[in-house]
């Protein structure tokens, strides 16, 4: 009985394992998003943004301002002057040549992943992105949504964000309560 037990707990420590480096696995470095509140990165999109990734960049500025108080500036990636640190969101060309392969992405694959001392915030068209916004706010930024009517913030003027990977596809379609 007992090497049942110890073979049962392996099995099941072995496979959260493995679903845990599946999720959310190390990049090469994390990036410091504020410091005393004030930003120390830009939100950089993409120059043709859809309307659900031109949504992401207002949820994400106007989230990260409420947990930081800093106030984020929003570029065009045809804008911004590459070698600084950024917050890329949507499809952007940075994404792209730190991996992203968009074609692959279906419509809801979200991809939330360190780069160069940046952060990528990307997903497939149509509702991707958005969706990848929100898994940063809650799982990196600790904003939580508990109820219509109910929203939990943080406040924390200095955010870094570990070296992460996060690639998914949400586990069920709909995402209405009857």
């Amino acid at each position: 009985m007992k090497m049942v037990r110890k073979a049962g707990f392996l099995c099941l420590s072995l496979c959260g394992a493995l679903l845990a480096s599946c999720v959310f696995v190390g990049g090469p470095g994390g990036v410091q998003i504020a410091k005393g509140g004030k930003a120390t990165v830009d939100i950089v999109v993409a120059d043709k943004p859809i309307p659900a990734e031109a949504m992401a960049q207002r949820e994400l500025s106007e989230h990260l301002e409420k947990v930081t108080g800093a106030k984020f500036a929003v570029v065009k990636e045809g804008e911004f002057k590459a070698g600084k640190p950024a917050i890329y969101l949507g499809q952007t060309e940075f994404a792209r040549k730190n991996g992203v392969d968009f074609a692959k992405l279906g419509e809801e694959r979200m991809i939330v992943k360190t780069a160069d001392s940046s952060l990528i915030i990307s997903g497939g068209r149509k509702r991707g992105t958005l969706y990848a916004t929100y898994e940063f706010l809650e799982r990196l930024a600790g904003c939580h949504w508990l109820a219509w009517d109910t929203t939990v913030i943080p406040k924390t003027p200095d955010l870094n964000v570990p070296p992460t990977n996060i690639d998914m596809i949400p586990a069920f379609a709909p995402r209405v309560i009857y």
